[in-house]
């Protein structure tokens, strides 16, 4: 197999190549990477000096792809399978693309920090409320279930903040 996928299990963004790969049983080796160890860590570095995941590697192409919808964009484009992984029509693929970057950006990210926050102890939560407190900040402004559309070039919300109505509507307000 070409193909090392290098990933941790509970994370989300490692879990869309994960379902790309397996939705097109396309043969990877799968390389799950402990960062709290050091030797994985400095061998994810040594492919990826950023050291974070999931990162695919082609043995075939000597490729290295970081980045979750980059590599479902690579597989789709260099192992397609039988599910089209992204849309022919460049207009449907690009609003699929900000739909991809609103739930990595705004809804996975702030998760994974307050999940990152916990696992680390007491005594390194005192050292970054401000952390913390810009990851809540995003968390109440916006919640998933705040959410109506992820329109082609703009987000639809029932409300910007919440406990708070858009001015003079009952209905949703474009951002």
């Amino acid at each position: 197999m070409s193909l090392k996928l290098y990933f941790h299990p509970l994370s989300s963004f490692c879990q869309k190549p994960l379902v790309a790969l397996y939705e097109n049983d396309t043969p990877f080796t799968p390389q799950i990477v402990n960062l709290f160890d050091e030797a994985d860590a400095a061998a994810l570095r040594k492919l990826w000096p950023i050291g974070k995941f999931p990162l695919l590697r082609d043995d075939a192409t000597q490729r290295t792809v970081p980045e979750s919808s980059i590599i479902i964009e690579y597989l789709a484009q260099d192992y397609p399978g039988k599910t089209r992984l992204v849309p022919a029509d460049p207009d449907i693929a690009s609003r699929m693309r900000l739909r991809d970057r609103f739930y990595d950006l705004y809804v996975n990210v702030p998760m994974q920090n307050l999940g990152s926050v916990n696992k680390v102890g007491q005594h390194h939560r005192r050292d970054c409320p401000v952390i913390l407190n810009q990851v809540a900040l995003r968390v109440t402004m916006l919640r998933p279930e705040d959410l109506v559309e992820v329109g082609q070039d703009k987000l639809v919300v029932r409300s910007k903040v919440r406990g708070h109505r858009c001015p003079k509507q009952d209905n949703c307000q474009d951002l």
